[in-house]
C-alpha cells in the first residue's frame, strides 16, 4: 500500500503591525498600541548633552524606567510605557530640549532650583500637564505658546528673573494655583482676572506699578 502524502498548508504570515517599546520591569516589551520607546528616546537625548543628568543617569544603557525622577505610567493604562512624571529638582540644569514637547503624557514637570534661562516653545504642546514647577530658575521670558497647556492646575514661577509674562497666561481656564513672587515684574496681564478657577495668586516681591481685578483669588503681595 502506498503511503499517502500529507498536504501541508504553508504557513500564512501574520499582518504586519507596527510595533512600539514599552519598558516594563527592567525589559522592553514590544506594543501594538502606541510607540513609547520614543519618550525614552527624548530622556536618553536629553541625558547626552546635560552633564547634570549624566551624573544623575550613570549608566546609560540601563533601563530609562529606573532612572530617578522619572515616573512611566502603570501596566494596562492608557499612559502604559508613557513618561507621566519627571521630577528633577536642583539637577544643575541649563536647558531644557525642545524634544520634551513630545512627551505628550507627561502630567507633572518638576525643573526648580535649576539654572534655566529660557524655556522651548514646544513646551506647549504638553496638553496633558497639570503641575508645572519652574521656580528658582533664572527665566527671563515665558513662551506665550503656554497657552497650549489647557490642563494646568498649578503653575509656579517664583524666583526667576521674569521682567514680564505674556497675556496668553489667561487662557489657562484650568489654572487654580499661580505663583509669580520674587521676580522683576512691573505688571501684570489684565488677562488674569479671566481665570475663573483661580485660587491662588502670589506676586509678592516684584516692582508692580498696579495691581490686576483677581475677582475671589487670594492675592498675596508678602
Amino acid at each position: 500500500m502506498g503511503k499517502k502524502s500529507k498536504n501541508l498548508a504553508s504557513p500564512v504570515a501574520a499582518p504586519h503591525k507596527e510595533l512600539g517599546t514599552v519598558h516594563r520591569k527592567g525589559r522592553d516589551v514590544h506594543t501594538m498600541t502606541a510607540k513609547p520607546g520614543d519618550d525614552a528616546d527624548v530622556l536618553r537625548a536629553w541625558r547626552r548633552r546635560s552633564p547634570g543628568l549624566q551624573e544623575l543617569w550613570r549608566d546609560e544603557s540601563a533601563p530609562v524606567t529606573a532612572w530617578e525622577g522619572v515616573t512611566f505610567g502603570e501596566a494596562g493604562g492608557a499612559a502604559e510605557g508613557r513618561v507621566v512624571k519627571i521630577e528633577l529638582h536642583d539637577k544643575g540644569l541649563t536647558s531644557v530640549p525642545a524634544a520634551l514637547g513630545g512627551l505628550t503624557a507627561l502630567t507633572m514637570l518638576d525643573l526648580s532650583h535649576n539654572m534655566l534661562t529660557q524655556l522651548p516653545v514646544a513646551l506647549g504642546r504638553l496638553t496633558a500637564l497639570t503641575t508645572l514647577d519652574l521656580s528658582q530658575n533664572m527665566l527671563e521670558t515665558v513662551p506665550a505658546e503656554v497657552e497650549g497647556l489647557t490642563a494646568l492646575a498649578q503653575l509656579n514661577l517664583a524666583h526667576n528673573k521674569l521682567t514680564s509674562i505674556p497675556a496668553e497666561l489667561g487662557q489657562l481656564t484650568a489654572l487654580t494655583f499661580l505663583s509669580l513672587c520674587d521676580n522683576q515684574l512691573t505688571s501684570v496681564p489684565a488677562e488674569l482676572g479671566g481665570l475663573a478657577e483661580l485660587m491662588d495668586l502670589s506676586l509678592g516681591r516684584n516692582k508692580l506699578e498696579s495691581l490686576p481685578a483677581v475677582g475671589r483669588c487670594r492675592l498675596t503681595l508678602g
